[in-house]
Protein backbone atom coordinates (compact mmCIF):
# COMPACT_ATOMS: atom_id res chain seq x y z
CA UNK A 1 0.00 0.00 0.00
CA UNK A 2 1.36 3.31 -1.01
CA UNK A 3 1.74 5.55 1.82
CA UNK A 4 -0.64 8.40 0.42
CA UNK A 5 -3.66 5.44 0.54
CA UNK A 6 -3.11 5.20 4.26
CA UNK A 7 -5.90 7.71 4.86
CA UNK A 8 -8.16 7.29 1.85
CA UNK A 9 -10.65 4.10 1.24
CA UNK A 10 -10.41 2.51 -1.93
CA UNK A 11 -14.01 3.36 -2.57
CA UNK A 12 -16.47 6.25 -1.27
CA UNK A 13 -20.34 5.54 -1.95
CA UNK A 14 -21.35 9.12 -2.22
CA UNK A 15 -24.76 10.08 -1.43
CA UNK A 16 -27.24 13.49 -1.61
CA UNK A 17 -25.19 13.98 2.00
CA UNK A 18 -21.81 16.07 2.04
CA UNK A 19 -18.63 13.37 3.80
CA UNK A 20 -15.28 13.91 3.98
CA UNK A 21 -12.58 12.28 2.13
CA UNK A 22 -9.25 12.83 4.42
CA UNK A 23 -6.38 13.11 2.08
CA UNK A 24 -2.40 13.01 3.06
CA UNK A 25 -1.61 16.45 2.73
CA UNK A 26 0.82 17.31 -0.64
CA UNK A 27 -0.16 14.26 -2.68
CA UNK A 28 -1.62 13.90 -5.79
CA UNK A 29 -5.08 12.26 -6.42
CA UNK A 30 -7.34 11.36 -8.92
CA UNK A 31 -10.41 10.96 -7.92
CA UNK A 32 -12.76 9.21 -10.36
CA UNK A 33 -16.89 8.81 -10.44
CA UNK A 34 -16.81 5.51 -11.50
CA UNK A 35 -20.53 5.63 -12.08
CA UNK A 36 -22.32 4.90 -14.87
CA UNK A 37 -25.30 7.81 -14.88
CA UNK A 38 -24.76 10.73 -11.76
CA UNK A 39 -22.33 13.68 -11.36
CA UNK A 40 -20.47 13.92 -8.15
CA UNK A 41 -19.40 16.96 -6.98
CA UNK A 42 -16.36 18.03 -5.00
CA UNK A 43 -15.23 21.30 -2.87
CA UNK A 44 -12.52 22.23 -0.51
CA UNK A 45 -13.16 25.31 1.85
CA UNK A 46 -11.53 24.38 4.95
CA UNK A 47 -12.54 27.80 6.34
CA UNK A 48 -15.68 27.66 5.16
CA UNK A 49 -17.07 24.23 5.37
CA UNK A 50 -15.52 22.52 8.33
CA UNK A 51 -14.66 18.70 8.07
CA UNK A 52 -17.64 17.72 10.09
CA UNK A 53 -20.27 19.70 7.99
CA UNK A 54 -23.41 17.87 7.35
CA UNK A 55 -25.34 20.12 5.76
CA UNK A 56 -24.06 23.59 3.95
CA UNK A 57 -22.63 21.37 1.35
CA UNK A 58 -25.76 19.94 -0.16
CA UNK A 59 -28.82 20.37 -2.35
CA UNK A 60 -29.46 20.48 -6.50
CA UNK A 61 -26.88 20.61 -9.09
CA UNK A 62 -27.14 24.30 -9.53
CA UNK A 63 -27.16 24.54 -5.72
CA UNK A 64 -23.96 23.04 -5.40
CA UNK A 65 -22.06 25.02 -8.29
CA UNK A 66 -23.21 28.03 -6.92
CA UNK A 67 -21.50 27.18 -3.54
CA UNK A 68 -18.46 26.35 -5.66
CA UNK A 69 -18.48 22.92 -6.22
CA UNK A 70 -16.36 21.31 -9.11
CA UNK A 71 -18.59 18.41 -11.08
CA UNK A 72 -17.30 15.34 -11.95
CA UNK A 73 -19.20 13.77 -14.58
CA UNK A 74 -20.12 9.90 -15.07
CA UNK A 75 -16.86 8.35 -15.74
CA UNK A 76 -15.13 11.38 -15.21
CA UNK A 77 -12.03 12.02 -12.50
CA UNK A 78 -10.76 15.47 -11.25
CA UNK A 79 -6.88 15.56 -10.29
CA UNK A 80 -5.78 17.40 -7.21
CA UNK A 81 -2.23 18.35 -6.73
CA UNK A 82 -0.99 18.87 -3.38
CA UNK A 83 -3.26 17.61 -1.32
CA UNK A 84 -5.52 19.57 1.10
CA UNK A 85 -6.51 17.61 4.37
CA UNK A 86 -9.53 16.69 3.11
CA UNK A 87 -12.49 17.38 0.39
CA UNK A 88 -16.10 17.10 0.44
CA UNK A 89 -17.60 15.33 -1.62
CA UNK A 90 -21.85 14.98 -2.57
CA UNK A 91 -24.16 13.86 -5.07
CA UNK A 92 -27.04 16.42 -5.87
CA UNK A 93 -30.21 15.91 -4.34
CA UNK A 94 -31.72 12.59 -4.24
CA UNK A 95 -28.94 11.16 -6.66
CA UNK A 96 -25.85 8.15 -5.49
CA UNK A 97 -22.85 7.71 -7.28
CA UNK A 98 -19.89 5.88 -6.55
CA UNK A 99 -15.96 7.45 -6.08
CA UNK A 100 -12.53 6.05 -6.44
CA UNK A 101 -9.07 7.21 -5.13
CA UNK A 102 -6.33 6.74 -6.86
CA UNK A 103 -2.90 8.22 -6.01
CA UNK A 104 -1.16 9.79 -8.71
CA UNK A 105 -2.43 11.21 -12.37
CA UNK A 106 -4.32 8.72 -13.96
CA UNK A 107 -5.72 11.04 -16.79
CA UNK A 108 -5.62 9.68 -19.98
CA UNK A 109 -6.02 10.85 -23.49
CA UNK A 110 -9.77 11.15 -24.26
CA UNK A 111 -10.15 12.17 -20.97
CA UNK A 112 -13.07 14.82 -20.81
CA UNK A 113 -14.41 17.15 -18.18
CA UNK A 114 -17.91 19.42 -18.38
CA UNK A 115 -20.01 21.76 -16.90
CA UNK A 116 -23.07 23.88 -17.27
CA UNK A 117 -24.21 27.27 -15.53
CA UNK A 118 -27.32 28.65 -15.41
CA UNK A 119 -28.04 31.60 -17.76
CA UNK A 120 -27.16 34.63 -16.82
CA UNK A 121 -29.65 37.77 -17.19
CA UNK A 122 -27.22 40.66 -16.80
CA UNK A 123 -23.40 41.24 -17.58
CA UNK A 124 -21.26 39.35 -15.50
CA UNK A 125 -19.52 35.94 -14.64
CA UNK A 126 -19.98 32.47 -14.28
CA UNK A 127 -19.14 30.60 -11.47
CA UNK A 128 -15.54 29.41 -11.57
CA UNK A 129 -15.03 25.53 -12.81
CA UNK A 130 -12.07 24.07 -11.65
CA UNK A 131 -11.31 21.59 -15.17
CA UNK A 132 -11.62 17.78 -14.13
CA UNK A 133 -8.68 16.86 -16.00
CA UNK A 134 -5.56 19.02 -17.49
CA UNK A 135 -7.54 20.06 -20.63
CA UNK A 136 -5.75 20.86 -23.81
CA UNK A 137 -8.71 21.26 -26.02
CA UNK A 138 -11.74 23.62 -24.17
CA UNK A 139 -14.79 24.33 -25.97
CA UNK A 140 -17.03 26.78 -24.20
CA UNK A 141 -21.04 26.63 -25.86
CA UNK A 142 -22.66 30.42 -25.69
CA UNK A 143 -26.50 30.07 -25.97
CA UNK A 144 -27.99 33.59 -26.82
CA UNK A 145 -31.80 34.27 -25.98
CA UNK A 146 -34.20 37.29 -26.36
CA UNK A 147 -31.33 39.62 -27.62
CA UNK A 148 -31.54 43.32 -28.24
CA UNK A 149 -29.46 44.47 -30.85
CA UNK A 150 -25.81 42.57 -29.78
CA UNK A 151 -24.19 41.13 -27.02
CA UNK A 152 -20.54 40.82 -25.88
CA UNK A 153 -18.95 37.38 -24.32
CA UNK A 154 -15.76 36.35 -23.14
CA UNK A 155 -13.91 32.60 -22.54
CA UNK A 156 -12.23 32.77 -19.22
CA UNK A 157 -9.58 31.11 -17.79
CA UNK A 158 -7.05 31.55 -14.73
CA UNK A 159 -4.09 29.55 -12.91
CA UNK A 160 -5.08 30.70 -9.32
CA UNK A 161 -9.06 31.23 -9.10
CA UNK A 162 -8.09 35.12 -8.65
CA UNK A 163 -6.47 36.85 -11.81
CA UNK A 164 -8.41 35.49 -15.01
CA UNK A 165 -7.66 36.08 -18.98
CA UNK A 166 -9.29 35.60 -22.17
CA UNK A 167 -8.89 32.16 -23.46
CA UNK A 168 -9.37 33.11 -27.49
CA UNK A 169 -7.82 35.65 -29.08
CA UNK A 170 -10.55 38.20 -28.49
CA UNK A 171 -14.02 38.88 -26.88
CA UNK A 172 -16.34 37.46 -29.07
CA UNK A 173 -20.10 39.79 -30.39
CA UNK A 174 -23.11 38.61 -30.97
CA UNK A 175 -26.17 39.72 -32.86
CA UNK A 176 -28.44 37.43 -33.21
CA UNK A 177 -30.15 34.43 -30.68
CA UNK A 178 -28.15 31.55 -31.55
CA UNK A 179 -25.48 29.03 -30.18
CA UNK A 180 -21.58 29.52 -30.55
CA UNK A 181 -18.51 28.15 -29.78
CA UNK A 182 -15.53 29.61 -28.00
CA UNK A 183 -12.00 26.99 -28.63
CA UNK A 184 -9.18 27.32 -27.05
CA UNK A 185 -5.80 24.99 -26.64
CA UNK A 186 -4.58 27.01 -23.95
CA UNK A 187 -3.95 25.54 -20.42
CA UNK A 188 -5.62 26.56 -17.72
CA UNK A 189 -6.95 24.89 -14.44
CA UNK A 190 -10.33 26.79 -13.85
CA UNK A 191 -12.18 28.37 -16.36
CA UNK A 192 -15.61 30.33 -16.51
CA UNK A 193 -17.53 32.40 -18.87
CA UNK A 194 -18.19 36.27 -18.38
CA UNK A 195 -21.27 38.30 -20.18
CA UNK A 196 -19.26 41.35 -20.98
CA UNK A 197 -21.95 44.05 -21.83
CA UNK A 198 -25.17 44.20 -24.14
CA UNK A 199 -26.66 46.65 -26.21
CA UNK A 200 -29.74 47.85 -27.57
CA UNK A 201 -31.67 46.64 -24.13
CA UNK A 202 -31.10 44.50 -21.36
CA UNK A 203 -33.59 41.61 -22.19
CA UNK A 204 -30.98 39.09 -23.42
CA UNK A 205 -29.98 36.01 -21.24
CA UNK A 206 -26.66 34.18 -21.96
CA UNK A 207 -26.32 30.60 -21.21
CA UNK A 208 -22.32 29.22 -20.77
CA UNK A 209 -22.19 25.25 -21.36
CA UNK A 210 -17.91 24.06 -20.78
CA UNK A 211 -16.05 20.86 -22.04
CA UNK A 212 -12.48 20.11 -21.65
CA UNK A 213 -10.57 17.11 -23.18
CA UNK A 214 -7.03 15.86 -22.69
Amino acid sequence: MAIGELFTPDDVAVTATPQAVVLQQGVTYALRNVDAANSIYWISKPSAIPQANVTTFAGTAAALKTLGASEIVAGGQAIIRSAPPFVHVVCATGLTAALKLDIGETATIGSASKTDWAALTAPGSTAAYTATVKGTAHVMSVTVATINTSVVVRFEGSVDNTNWYNMAAADTTISANTTVAITSSTLAPYVRGTFVSEAGGTDATVEFNYYGQR
